[in-house]
């Protein structure tokens, strides 16, 4: 069984950890007036999953912003296949910050300032498509929703309340919005977009760029008895290929640091990539490797870890370095409480794909709830290898620290955490949090002990 993919109580899921900045944004697009040039040669458009289309992955949806960018000249359509919009306000303290990044940015620097586990972010990941509008970068948004059928249908009224309430439109914006049958259409800023339910998706004549998240299976999986993963998929996949013509590129992100996807589904990330480089794939029975995970995937629902595990080891023997493999063999080494080897799976997993170091911070909890803080400090350590920029895991560490009054190591991690410069605007509480612990690790016994002498 997949955990924590099932079905979402509303589309706004991902939205409300940011929601609270769109009372300090700005409405300005975003501009520096030093534009990238316009090409003069149009780039090619290609027929969608009928020939291989070049596919980008990335891990926050921010990070898809210098392949649309490429595209910026000509202003394609973009169509969203998402749970989460990314049309979160920019603040309007970061506009001009947030306008070099878009415009100039590198992959790398996206990575590191387009993210909330930084010290100083520019943007959040639930910002990129606001300001890829905001630069002006699509002529109109198609944004798909993963809703079932009409049973699920929400009212504009409804639909709108969401979109304020959430930040994710103004007040005029959604006012703006219109509801024909089942669809909405507005404008957020000055660029066009249509919200349509899935069950309602209809033929997309024009060249388009599609994003694809992860997160768009949300409302639609429940589990591998009614919903099964590689079957959901591909039948998604062939109506995308039956309703959209043509595309430029596709961008697909996962959105696991996002803490909301499950680490147990990035193969699918893998295997989507997979079919638009291969569309022929679409059509043809599922690789071994593919047809083993679906099968494990529907044996775990009847605790059949056994056989479940012979599957997994097959996998392995075939695909040595195939990341997912180590990671569900590290699931199922834990079912069968088995902590070493499981813990040899996953350090196989981060080797190949260090984003499965998240693993170790859903560790770190576990550990101290069973009275060992020296593993969950271990966990911390190799979170913190895997992830070196980001400093909450420094902040874990140096809280760690101080409950087990290891003044040495808390005081350097907390001096560490002092010479960062935290974002006022999306981290306020933090340098509080730093006082606070520095004024705990400065009361230990020991410390009481030298004032008394003093």
């Amino acid at each position: 069984m997949i955990k924590y993919f099932g079905i979402a109580l509303c589309v706004f899921l991902f939205i409300g950890s940011e929601q609270s900045l769109a009372l300090n944004a700005g409405s300005s697009a975003l501009s520096t007036g030093n534009e990238p040039p316009i090409s003069n040669s149009a780039p090619e458009f290609i027929p969608f999953l009928r020939i291989p289309v070049k596919t980008i992955l990335v891990e926050n949806a921010p990070e898809a912003i210098p392949t649309w960018r490429e595209f910026s000249p000509i202003k394609p359509a973009l169509v969203l296949l998402s749970q989460n919009p990314f049309l979160m306000p920019i603040p309007a303290q970061l506009k001009k910050e947030a306008s070099q990044l878009v415009y100039h940015g590198t992959l790398q620097e996206f990575k590191t300032k387009a993210t909330r586990l930084t010290a100083n972010p520019v943007l959040l990941p639930g910002m990129a498509l606001r300001a890829a509008l905001e630069s002006h970068f699509f002529s109109k948004i198609i944004w798909v929703l993963q809703n079932g059928d009409a049973k699920n249908s929400v009212s504009l009224k409804a639909f709108l309340e969401i979109l304020i309430n959430s930040g994710v439109a103004t007040t005029d914006e959604a006012n703006q919005f219109v509801q024909e049958k089942d669809i909405f259409s507005g404008r957020i800023g000055k660029t066009p977009i249509l919200i349509v339910p899935w069950y309602t998706l209809k033929k997309i004549d024009q060249p388009v760029i599609v994003h694809f998240d992860l997160s768009f299976f949300k409302s639609r999986y429940q589990n591998e008895i009614k919903t099964p993963i590689y079957e959901l998929t591909r039948t998604i996949l062939r109506k995308l290929r039956e309703t959209i013509s043509e595309v430029y590129t596709v961008t697909v992100s996962s959105s696991h640091q996002s803490g909301k996807i499950s680490l147990e589904v990035r193969f699918l990330r893998d295997f989507i990539a997979r079919i638009f480089t291969q569309p022929e794939l679409l059509n043809r029975p599922l690789k071994k490797n593919d047809a083993r995970l679906r099968k494990a995937l529907y044996l775990e629902n009847f605790f059949q870890k056994e056989r479940v595990r012979k599957l997994y080891l097959a996998m392995e023997k075939e695909s040595p370095a195939d990341a997912s493999v180590a990671y569900h063999l590290y699931l199922n080494a834990r079912q069968f409480k088995q902590g070493g080897t499981a813990l040899k799976y996953l350090k196989q997993a981060v080797a190949l794909d260090d984003i499965y170091a998240l693993e170790y911070l859903t560790l770190a909890p576990l550990a101290l709830e069973k009275g060992r803080p020296d593993e969950a400090q271990r966990m911390l350590e190799l979170a913190a290898k895997a992830f070196p920029q980001n400093p909450f895991i420094l902040l874990r560490q140096a809280e760690l620290a101080v409950m087990q009054r290891q003044k040495n190591v808390a005081t350097q991690l907390l001096k560490r955490l002092e010479k960062l410069s935290w974002s006022e605007i999306f981290h306020p509480q933090v340098p509080g949090l730093i006082t606070s612990l520095k004024s705990a690790n400065s009361n230990t016994p020991e410390s009481r002990e030298r004032r008394k002498e003093q």
